[in-house]
């Protein structure tokens, strides 16, 4: 029985090189039998699909397990961005599909009005509005991470100490020790210190969220997003902290969780087996498609912007939904020809 059988991995969909045409195994993942052409029967046929669907289970599942809650894709306004795995290189594709390279890059952050870079060497630009000088960094050295805030830019040292350029709501962050990363709303910004705990400094913000913020112990990861604040803890489960009754304090139901991510209107979380949660509600014509990121499997990696979504499968499609200034499909293709299929 000869099957038509196309020259790609049916587990991994390397291409096969045309010089190893006489070779059955894939050199990308090792399956044995990636490139046969010919069956004994149907039972044969059969045999060799259900070895692939296990080896598609079981790659999937580290592709997972080796990227997934690494914070290497970044949403926009009108851009997303990617840190290619185990490089310092950030791939940054337009709303337009323009796509630019940027090397030695340790971080990234973009807001509605504004965008920066990290570098490797402890340099930082900030490109955008600069309204309140929130740009003007050039002064600052060895940084580790960074956000776009409203009207100012936060930046964490390599000491763990707090700096800020433009419209500081708070001189008191100066103070701040210990610092791994940070995470803004719209009045609010929140500090994760290296031990694990949460300091949040704004205003207009009620005594019993700031009490609720401070309570939080072994966090591995903070979100913000206008008025909420959220936490994931070491064991896989999520807090919020804002508005009383607000639908997006459901998130606190959540287990397994991998990753946070926030929105206008969605607490977002990543799971360990790579679905998508969200909680939270909208108006049909406010969620703009954004509830359909339930539906995404294996996903490994996910943003949010102000009032979008984005995500990574383990295979590297690019999923995304959610208002967005470009070309939606442009980007994708970018995205599918000159990430995805190079890189991921």
């Amino acid at each position: 029985m000869i099957e038509n059988i196309k020259p790609e991995c049916p587990v991994c969909g390397n291409i096969r090189d045309n010089a190893s045409s006489d070779e059955l195994m894939c050199k990308k993942c090792g399956f044995e039998y990636a490139f046969v052409k010919m069956f004994a029967g149907r039972h044969s046929r059969q045999i060799w699909s259900e070895i692939v669907n296990e080896k598609k289970t079981k790659l999937r599942k580290k592709n997972l397990s080796e990227l997934i809650g690494k914070r290497n894709l970044f949403l926009g306004r009108n851009s997303v961005a990617y840190m290619l795995p185990e490089t310092n290189r950030l791939a940054l594709i337009d709303g337009s599909g323009k796509i630019l390279f940027h090397e030695d890059v340790a971080f990234y952050d973009s807001s509605e009005r504004n965008s920066l870079i990290v570098y490797k060497n402890g340099k930082i630009k900030v490109t955008g509005d600069n309204s309140y000088n929130q740009c003007d960094t050039d002064k600052l050295t060895d940084i580790s991470h960074a956000i776009c805030a409203p009207n100012c830019t936060y930046a964490v040292k390599k000491d763990g100490s707090v700096v800020s350029v433009g419209l500081c709501t708070d001189k008191n962050i100066k103070n701040w020790k210990n610092i791994s990363c940070l995470a803004s709303g719209t009045y609010h910004l929140l500090a994760l210190s290296k031990n694990g705990n949460v300091t949040i400094s704004g205003e207009m913000i009620e005594q019993s969220v700031i009490d609720k913020i401070l309570s939080w112990k072994n966090v591995k990861a903070i979100a913000a997003a206008d008025d909420l604040s959220l936490a994931l803890f070491n064991d896989g489960t999520v807090s919020f902290a804002g508005r009383e009754n607000d639908p997006r304090s459901e998130a606190e139901n959540w287990t397994n969780i991998a990753d946070i991510a926030a929105d206008s209107s969605y607490a977002v979380g990543l799971t360990n087996d790579g679905n998508i949660l969200l909680a939270g509600k909208c108006k049909a014509y406010l969620d703009m498609g954004r509830s359909a990121a339930r539906e995404w499997k294996n996903i490994s990696a996910v943003s949010c912007s102000r009032s979008g979504i984005c995500a990574v499968d383990c295979n590297g499609k690019l999923y995304m939904v959610g208002n967005f200034i470009g070309d939606i499909p442009k980007v994708e293709k970018v995205w599918n020809d000159e990430i995805s299929a190079k890189y991921i």
